[in-house]
Protein backbone atom coordinates (compact mmCIF):
# COMPACT_ATOMS: atom_id res chain seq x y z
CA UNK A 1 0.00 0.00 0.00
CA UNK A 2 2.81 2.29 0.98
CA UNK A 3 1.23 3.31 3.62
CA UNK A 4 3.39 4.30 7.05
CA UNK A 5 1.95 2.26 10.02
CA UNK A 6 1.26 4.04 13.11
CA UNK A 7 0.56 2.20 16.50
CA UNK A 8 -2.74 3.38 17.90
CA UNK A 9 -2.43 0.84 21.35
CA UNK A 10 0.13 -0.52 23.27
CA UNK A 11 -0.51 -4.12 24.83
CA UNK A 12 0.20 -4.33 28.18
CA UNK A 13 1.42 -7.72 29.01
CA UNK A 14 3.27 -8.57 32.14
CA UNK A 15 6.76 -10.71 31.40
CA UNK A 16 5.10 -14.42 31.59
CA UNK A 17 2.98 -13.05 28.63
CA UNK A 18 -0.56 -13.17 30.06
CA UNK A 19 -2.70 -10.18 28.06
CA UNK A 20 -4.10 -7.82 30.79
CA UNK A 21 -5.19 -5.06 28.03
CA UNK A 22 -4.36 -1.94 26.00
CA UNK A 23 -3.49 0.99 26.10
CA UNK A 24 -5.15 3.50 24.05
CA UNK A 25 -2.40 5.97 23.51
CA UNK A 26 -5.05 8.62 21.46
CA UNK A 27 -7.55 8.90 24.14
CA UNK A 28 -4.93 8.37 27.21
CA UNK A 29 -6.72 5.69 28.99
CA UNK A 30 -6.14 1.78 29.67
CA UNK A 31 -8.42 -0.92 29.17
CA UNK A 32 -7.37 -3.77 32.01
CA UNK A 33 -9.23 -6.66 31.43
CA UNK A 34 -10.50 -9.11 34.05
CA UNK A 35 -8.31 -12.00 34.94
CA UNK A 36 -9.35 -14.89 32.96
CA UNK A 37 -10.82 -12.84 30.49
CA UNK A 38 -10.69 -15.31 27.90
CA UNK A 39 -12.41 -18.18 29.05
CA UNK A 40 -15.50 -15.65 30.08
CA UNK A 41 -18.45 -14.70 28.25
CA UNK A 42 -18.52 -11.47 26.33
CA UNK A 43 -20.62 -9.98 28.62
CA UNK A 44 -18.46 -11.01 31.97
CA UNK A 45 -14.82 -10.07 29.51
CA UNK A 46 -15.86 -6.13 30.08
CA UNK A 47 -13.01 -4.35 30.58
CA UNK A 48 -12.03 -2.03 33.21
CA UNK A 49 -11.26 1.47 31.99
CA UNK A 50 -8.54 4.12 34.02
CA UNK A 51 -7.98 7.32 32.48
CA UNK A 52 -4.47 7.74 32.48
CA UNK A 53 -4.35 11.58 33.88
CA UNK A 54 -5.88 10.39 36.81
CA UNK A 55 -2.84 8.20 38.07
CA UNK A 56 -1.33 9.45 40.74
CA UNK A 57 2.19 7.70 40.36
CA UNK A 58 3.46 9.93 37.56
CA UNK A 59 6.52 7.58 37.05
CA UNK A 60 4.88 4.41 36.78
CA UNK A 61 5.81 2.39 33.59
CA UNK A 62 2.30 2.25 31.87
CA UNK A 63 2.18 6.00 32.12
CA UNK A 64 5.81 6.74 30.71
CA UNK A 65 5.09 4.10 27.94
CA UNK A 66 2.13 6.06 26.68
CA UNK A 67 3.54 8.95 27.23
CA UNK A 68 6.54 7.89 24.70
CA UNK A 69 3.90 6.43 22.46
CA UNK A 70 1.59 9.31 21.85
CA UNK A 71 4.59 11.79 21.35
CA UNK A 72 6.01 9.31 18.60
CA UNK A 73 2.48 9.15 17.22
CA UNK A 74 2.25 12.86 17.09
CA UNK A 75 5.65 12.98 15.62
CA UNK A 76 4.91 10.17 12.64
CA UNK A 77 1.90 12.50 11.76
CA UNK A 78 3.85 15.75 11.53
CA UNK A 79 5.52 13.78 9.24
CA UNK A 80 3.33 12.98 6.61
CA UNK A 81 0.57 15.83 7.61
CA UNK A 82 1.18 19.59 7.23
CA UNK A 83 -1.70 20.63 9.39
CA UNK A 84 -0.18 18.38 12.07
CA UNK A 85 3.29 19.48 11.11
CA UNK A 86 2.42 23.21 11.85
CA UNK A 87 0.71 22.11 15.32
CA UNK A 88 3.94 20.21 15.80
CA UNK A 89 6.05 23.09 15.39
CA UNK A 90 4.34 25.82 17.18
CA UNK A 91 4.22 23.51 20.17
CA UNK A 92 7.96 23.23 20.23
CA UNK A 93 8.07 26.95 19.88
CA UNK A 94 6.05 27.02 22.79
CA UNK A 95 8.72 25.48 24.89
CA UNK A 96 9.84 26.06 28.25
CA UNK A 97 11.39 24.92 31.56
CA UNK A 98 8.19 24.12 33.13
CA UNK A 99 7.24 22.05 30.30
CA UNK A 100 8.36 18.57 29.99
CA UNK A 101 7.32 18.07 26.30
CA UNK A 102 4.96 20.99 24.64
CA UNK A 103 3.59 18.62 21.82
CA UNK A 104 2.00 16.27 24.75
CA UNK A 105 0.58 19.18 26.40
CA UNK A 106 -0.04 21.54 23.50
CA UNK A 107 -1.59 18.80 21.38
CA UNK A 108 -5.55 18.19 21.81
CA UNK A 109 -6.74 14.55 21.08
CA UNK A 110 -9.62 15.71 18.54
CA UNK A 111 -6.20 17.32 16.62
CA UNK A 112 -4.61 13.58 16.60
CA UNK A 113 -7.88 12.04 15.73
CA UNK A 114 -8.48 14.27 12.44
CA UNK A 115 -4.82 14.18 11.38
CA UNK A 116 -5.33 10.10 11.81
CA UNK A 117 -8.86 10.49 10.08
CA UNK A 118 -7.01 12.63 7.14
CA UNK A 119 -3.78 10.50 6.82
CA UNK A 120 -5.89 6.91 6.86
CA UNK A 121 -8.56 8.42 4.47
CA UNK A 122 -5.05 10.12 2.13
CA UNK A 123 -3.88 6.31 2.43
CA UNK A 124 -0.93 8.07 3.96
CA UNK A 125 -0.64 5.74 7.19
CA UNK A 126 -2.15 2.57 8.08
CA UNK A 127 -3.29 2.84 12.06
CA UNK A 128 -2.83 -0.51 14.29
Amino acid sequence: LGADIVAGTLDQSPPHGEFIGLIDIVHMRALIYPPGAEYLSIEDAIPTVVHLSSLEDKDCQPLKAALDARRDLITSLADVDETMEDLYLHAMECEDDENDCPILSNISTSQIQSSLRRMTLSKSIMPT
